[in-house]
Parts: C-alpha cells; structure tokens; sequence
C-alpha cells in the first residue's frame, strides 16, 4: 500500500530528525506451532491466563511483556510459556515468526496506554502475514503524552487499526469508539471482561474467543 510506505517513510524521516532510532526486526520463518502473546504487565496476563493456558496446550507460547522487571512475575505465572521483553526482539534474529499475534487488553489503540507496542513490529508481522488479533480490549482514552507521539499518531494509527484482524472488546461501548475510528464494525466482537472466566460461563466465552482466532474466522 503506497499510503502506509508513504507514512512509514515519513515517520522513520522524523524520528532520524529528532534522534529516535526505529528498531528494525529480523525474524527466521514462520514456526505454525509458536503463538505470541502480548500482555504489557502481569495484570494483562493475570486477566487471560486461562485463555493463554489454552494455547498451551498444543502451541509453543512465548509471553511478550514492556518491562524487564516483569519477566520472573511471568515466569512464575506462566512457567509452560517463555517470556520476552518487546525492546529485545530487536535482538532476536533467529527467533521464528508465529503463527499468530495476539494482543491482551492493551494498547488496541496507538499510543493509548502507559506502554505502547510498536507499529514497526506490527508492521513485520503484516509483511509475513501472520494474522494479528486483540482480546479481551479496552481504550483507555488519554490524551497523547508529547509532540512525538502526536506526530506518530497521525502517520500511522489507521494503518495500527487495520494490521489486526479481529478485536474482541469487553463491551459495546469499547466497539462503538473502535467504529468511530475507523474500524470496520465486521471485524469486532464484544466479550465480557476474561476476568470472569473462573465461572463456568467464563470459561466457555474464553474458549470461543480462542477458538475463533485458532480459526482465522474473524
């Protein structure tokens, strides 16, 4: 698309001009049984545990967190998954692409949360097309932080909605402000809060959710 490499060039062009390097990813191909999973903090990954343990049970998980003092919290979680820290997949040359992203919770939107997952790594995925989903989704609706982030905003948030290929919300307000966006309404589903998953409903809503992206259906 000439709009999104118009837009990307530009962004990259800014960041040089203001010293902010872009990291540049380099992954080994896909490996069908890898799925990642993003949860920014432990309670991102406490609220879908039971969704992350489903994909555990017949894919290799690695647990994608924003801060290095996250990880032993993770693993103590989640001792079936290897867990990763965003800024070092920069780093990890040999490491296979999944066979599909998932994001927990936050940040659906660009920029719309205290930490933030980057576009150019969306933007890799996309390239190998692996199918890129958000669950269990809110916004948290702040204003942007500073003038970078205003201007990363504009270049590229429509292309950060559309590299997901389905949003799962937890209510229909969350999908109603997603539309107003942009998003095409076909591509939402509103399911309750995973927290509530330790009921028996819980527990069937969860495993459609999963279901649903193991599929490709939405």
């Amino acid at each position: 698309m000439i709009a999104e490499k118009l837009a990307w060039f530009l962004y990259k062009l800014f960041c040089k001009c203001v010293g902010s390097a872009t990291p540049k990813y380099r992954f080994a191909d896909v490996n069908e049984r890898s799925v990642w999973i993003y949860c920014a903090t432990i309670g991102e990954l406490n609220a879908c545990l039971q969704f992350i343990q489903f994909w555990a049970q017949d894919h290799e998980v690695i647990l994608i967190t924003e801060k290095r003092f996250y990880v032993d919290a993770f693993q103590a979680a989640a001792p079936f998954a290897k867990t990763l820290v965003a800024s070092d997949l920069a780093q990890q040359p040999h490491l296979p692409l999944p066979s599909r992203f998932i994001l927990c919770e936050i940040p659906m939107e660009m920029f719309d949360a205290p930490f933030h997952l980057e576009y150019g790594l969306l933007r890799v995925l996309k390239q190998h097309k692996v199918p890129v989903y958000a669950v269990n989704g809110w916004l948290y609706q702040e204003a942007l932080s500073c003038r970078e982030h205003q201007i990363a905003y504009a270049l590229l948030a429509r292309f950060y909605r559309a590299a997901f290929d389905g949003y799962f919300v937890q209510s229909e307000r969350m999908k109603a402000l997603l539309i107003q966006k942009g998003v095409d309404e076909g591509k939402i589903e509103t399911c309750p809060s995973f927290k509530l998953d330790k009921s028996e409903w819980g527990v069937e809503e969860t495993h459609n959710v999963t279901s649903i992206v193991r599929n490709g259906e939405k």
